[in-house]
């Protein structure tokens, strides 16, 4: 055919797609009869259910604040429960069932908001060999813990034993995080931006594979509901990759965060939101705004991930 289907927008850019039309010789197709028909009565379509907007900011000392479209921002503590951190918060994710799981640079785990409690390496007399960086919700059962030399421990409350550990792996720059892929298995992503497909997880590239060096250190990556993944950067800069969208980044829209970007989180209805060490949160690419730590007059410097 001679039309075109889409633009540059992906909209459409030729309502008949008539190739006539295009080629300026368009003839109308002949007039049908009339014809009778009785009279229908048609039932619109309710438009489907929005998917409620939330996501949870995590503090280094336990602390954890949950923003939730059209409800006021509320927080809660662990240590306010009687819990004792013996290392700070430096992840979280959303269990599959609700609620999130935090983890410690020591990989002790905390469950809130109804997550199960499934162990954590203090409780398994573990003392990781490098520092725990991240935590990604297992689509089997479980998390993954992820370390600074690229060790991810597995714990599982359906295997025996409960948990296992991979190998360290040979690397450029220490892993600052992990994500699950939506197939299966999960990626590792270094401060330089290198990222380690493992457990069957698709590898959609990385940044010094395409010869590209971030302008600040990448901390973070979230899988794109799609496909693919994204890292983003200290300074807010995103990077798609593996088919993943680009739906923007804060040096592109010429925004200096007051606080470094710490940690991103993909979006349920698309988009991401990235979140600042102050608390400060982005949101980018149709994902909702709901609120953050300056928004409602908290002071913090020690904000260290989000998650849905």
């Amino acid at each position: 055919t001679l039309c075109p289907t889409t633009d540059q927008r992906g909209t459409a850019s030729s309502g008949a797609c008539d190739p006539g039309a295009v080629q300026g010789v368009y003839t109308p197709p002949p007039a049908s009869p009339p014809t009778t028909t009785s009279p229908t009565t048609t039932t619109p379509t309710p438009p489907p259910p929005s998917l409620p907007a939330s996501y949870l900011v995590a503090e280094a000392g336990g602390t954890t604040t949950t923003f939730e479209a059209a409800t006021a921002a509320s927080e809660a503590s662990i240590t306010g429960q009687g819990v004792k951190l013996a290392a700070p918060i430096v992840g979280a994710t959303a269990a599959p069932g609700g609620g999130h799981w935090l983890v410690g640079a020591d990989g002790g785990v905390f469950a809130v908001g109804g997550a199960p409690f499934d162990g954590s390496l203090p409780g398994f007399g573990v003392h990781p060999n490098a520092p725990i960086v991240g935590i990604a919700a297992s689509p089997g059962g479980g998390y993954w813990l992820a370390a600074a030399n690229g060790a991810v421990y597995t714990i599982d409350p359906s295997s025996t034993p409960q948990y296992s550990v991979s190998s360290p792996l040979g690397l450029a720059a220490p892993v600052v995080g992990i994500a699950a892929a939506p197939g299966g298995g999960y990626w590792l992503v270094g401060a330089d931006g290198g990222v380690f497909a493992l457990g069957g997880a698709p590898f959609g590239g990385s940044l010094p594979g395409l010869g590209v060096r971030p302008a600040a250190p990448v901390v973070g990556i979230a899988a794109a509901p799609g496909g693919g993944y994204w890292l983003v950067g200290a300074d807010g800069g995103v990077f798609a990759l593996g088919g993943a969208p680009f739906d923007g980044s804060l040096p592109g829209l010429g925004v200096r965060p007051a606080a470094p970007v710490v940690g991103i989180a993909a979006a349920p209805g698309g988009g991401y939101w990235l979140v600042g060490a102050d608390g400060g949160v982005f949101a980018l690419g149709g994902a909702p705004f709901d609120g953050s730590l300056p928004g409602i007059g908290t002071k913090v410097s020690d904000v260290t991930a989000i998650a849905p």
